[in-house]
């Protein structure tokens, strides 16, 4: 090993997340993540009218275009 390069520590193993837990936590993201938004939506419709509405604009044009069903498929 050349002696420049740090030698590489070997990590302990760890068992896969349990998918309950797993599942909770996506949920509490998932939520966090509906929550800021709507907050930043918020504040955008006070302080940018006009982008919010393109905006929403948009969004509706994009949601005819993709069904619901497809979300997050490739």
């Amino acid at each position: 090993m050349c002696q420049h390069q740090p030698q590489r520590q070997e990590w302990p193993a760890h068992a896969p997340p349990d998918r309950a837990a797993v599942s909770q936590t996506s949920l509490v993201k998932a939520g966090r993540a509906r929550e800021n938004s709507a907050y930043v939506r918020k504040l955008l419709r006070r302080r940018q009218p006009e982008f919010a509405a393109a905006l929403a604009s948009a969004e509706r044009y994009f949601s005819c275009l993709w069904p619901r069903g497809r979300q997050g498929a490739a």
